[in-house]
């Protein structure tokens, strides 16, 4: 490569004879800067071969060059291509301007070689925000040729203790954060598990030794998975309210016990609304970002439609509402595999009590022109809800308290069907009266079957991954 011509951005890395003893340097740039800046280091590989020179390891193997000018160019991809990568990256530029920052910050996070700047920039904002960016020499007095190896050797030295004590570093924040995520897994356990300090501990530490994880790692598959789990049960929560929403609003357009369906009424949006903030805040904007928006629309128009007197359009936006969370709720569990399914089968009656007991409603109400779609409803709810209940039973139980909340809930599951069949034999304030009692049925079998989640939630098998 001549001393005087300009190389062009075609012929990229020109000169490249780099040898396996010894890799390349590259010089970057444009105008005249750039020129002497590549002379000088052609004039240093030229006379490599000098002991000094060999002693410092600085010797080069071919110097590249590449013109930045070339607007078509992204330099840092260039260098990050070159192969093999030069050991050193000597920049010539005037001023340090924004983009010549923002190339260098790309250039460190990926080149572990050695940066230096030539310019004539003396503005201390300058140096801070290049040294910042990962340069290691600043230079502002030119070059002379015979100095360059010896600063290039300095850049990398330079550079090799910055990664020593980045390592160092994220060696230390590490160490903390798996303290961190140690005391919140433990804590998690401590509450769940109703376990003492030391045998939540002794239980991580074995759990960890058994799978061949870090403490702290383990520590994190149980913090994460505790807020996933948390995540669908809440998710799983937006699929009930939408029934229990609709049934509360019939019953106190039928006169049922009204105050004490408006406390409920009222209870359901502050929970749903409160479990749409908990997602935000928690669920992968990234991943589920789209679900989540989808999800707080359909929300919002269902509190529109509450507020009208039109209960069909209410049911109709809570079928809605229903469909979107079942899909968020699904595609969450996907995220913990196997071990969340029981979750989901729980939570999911918890809506299929509300669904059962809002169309056994719509029945005992006496609307015959919806007596079809109400049978039709109570058939498939009902189906639904033994088929899980004996998948349930016949999965295995991790607590005695999950197998007692599964008995309690199959008898107050036959209570209720008995209240929703026997409803529309009554007149006047009888039927009313059984009307009271089939909420109240669909309420207790709620509450059970919310705990039963809970337990699932967390249970060891969802918090140990």
């Amino acid at each position: 490569m001549s001393k005087n011509a300009a190389p062009s951005s075609a012929a990229l890395f020109a000169a490249s004879t780099a040898s396996p003893a010894a890799q390349p340097v590259l010089v970057l740039g444009h105008g005249p800067a750039w020129q002497r800046l590549l002379a000088d280091c052609q004039a240093a590989y030229a006379n490599q071969a000098t002991p000094v020179e060999q002693d410092i390891g600085a010797a080069w193997s071919a110097v590249l060059a590449l013109d930045t000018a070339d607007a078509h160019l992204d330099w840092v991809a260039h260098v990050l291509a070159a192969q093999p990568q030069p050991q050193a990256v000597l920049c010539a530029a005037e001023q340090v301007d924004e983009a010549l920052l923002a190339g260098l910050s790309r250039l460190a996070q990926h080149y572990s070689g050695g940066v230096l700047l030539f310019t004539q920039d003396s503005r201390s904002a300058s140096m801070h925000q290049a040294l910042e960016r990962g340069v290691h020499y600043y230079g502002l007095q030119g070059h002379a040729a015979h100095e360059l190896p010896a600063l290039v050797c300095l850049a990398r030295v330079r550079q090799q203790q910055v990664q020593r004590e980045l390592k160092a570093l994220q060696e230390v924040s590490r160490r903390l954060q798996d303290r961190i995520a140690v005391d919140r897994a433990k804590g998690l356990l401590m509450r769940t598990q109703a376990l003492p300090d030391d045998e939540a501990f002794t239980l991580l530490r074995s759990t960890a030794m058994n799978t061949n994880m870090r403490l702290g790692e383990l520590a994190q598959t149980v913090v994460d998975s505790a807020v996933l789990a948390e995540s669908l049960n809440r998710c799983g929560q937006l699929r009930m309210l939408s029934q229990r929403i609709v049934k509360l609003h019939w019953l106190q357009l039928a006169g049922v016990n009204q105050a004490q369906c408006k406390t409920l009424l009222d209870e359901s949006v502050r929970w749903a609304d409160g479990n749409l903030v908990f997602l935000q805040r928690h669920v992968d904007v990234q991943q589920f970002g789209s679900d989540l928006q989808a999800l707080q629309a359909v929300w919002q128009q269902l509190q529109v439609r509450l507020q009208r007197d039109d209960p069909l359009a209410l049911d109709s936006a809570a079928e809605v509402l229903l469909q979107e969370a079942d899909a968020l709720t699904n595609r969450l569990e996907s995220q913990g595999a196997a071990r969340l399914q029981l979750l989901n089968v729980a939570g999911r009656q918890r809506m299929l009590s509300q669904r059962y007991a809002k169309y056994a409603l719509l029945l005992g109400l006496g609307e015959a022109t919806l007596e079809q779609r109400a049978h039709v409803g109570m058939a498939s709810a009902k189906e639904a809800f033994e088929a899980a209940l004996l998948r349930l039973n016949a999965a295995p139980l991790s607590s005695q308290a999950i197998s007692d909340a599964l008995t309690q809930a199959g008898v107050l599951w036959l209570r209720l069907v008995r209240a929703a069949q026997t409803a529309p034999q009554h007149q006047g304030h009888s039927r009313l009266e059984q009307l009271h009692l089939l909420c109240d049925g669909s309420e207790q079998l709620l509450t059970t079957f919310d705990q039963l989640s809970s337990q699932y939630e967390h249970s060891l098998q969802v918090l140990l991954g």
